[in-house]
C-alpha cells in the first residue's frame, strides 16, 4: 500500500489518487506540528507538488509491524513555483523525511511527518 501511494499518488503527483489510500477518520500530522484530515494532507501536497512539479520521492528504508508502516523517504526537485513565502529560485533541492503511516482496512488511517521543511527553506534562500 505504501509503495502503491508513494508512485501512483506522491510520484505521479496525482491529487486524485488520494482517495483509493485514505481511510475513513483519516488523521494526519504534518510539518510545524499541523494537524488534520485528509483535506489538510491533500493542500500539503498540492502545495508541494505545485512549488516541485518534478519532485520525485524514493523510499531508503521501510518497516511495517502489524497495522504500522515506518518509512524514510529521499525526495528531489527543482523550485519553480512558491513555497512558504518564497517566489521560484530554479533551485534543485533535497530533503528526507520519516512517515508513520497506521493502516486500517487496507487504508492508511494516520499519517504523521517528521521532515526538514526548514531545511528546504533554507536550501532556497541560501
Amino acid at each position: 500500500l505504501v509503495e502503491r501511494f508513494l508512485e501512483e499518488v506522491l510520484n505521479a503527483h496525482d491529487l486524485a489518487a488520494l482517495e483509493r489510500f485514505i481511510a475513513p477518520g483519516f488523521t494526519s500530522g504534518l510539518a510545524g506540528g499541523e494537524e488534520g484530515d485528509a483535506e489538510a494532507l491533500r493542500r500539503w501536497l498540492a502545495e508541494l507538488f505545485a512549488a516541485f512539479p518534478d519532485m520525485r520521492w524514493r523510499s531508503n528504508l521501510m518497516l511495517y509491524e502489524e497495522q504500522t508502516v515506518v518509512v524514510r523517504l529521499t525526495g528531489e526537485g527543482t523550485h519553480t513555483g512558491p513555497f512558504r513565502g518564497v517566489a521560484p529560485t530554479g533551485r534543485r533541492v533535497r530533503v528526507e523525511a520519516v512517515h508513520i503511516i497506521g493502516l486500517r482496512d487496507g487504508r492508511m488511517a494516520s499519517h504523521y511527518r517528521v521532515g526538514d521543511e526548514a531545511g528546504i527553506v533554507e536550501q532556497l534562500t541560501a
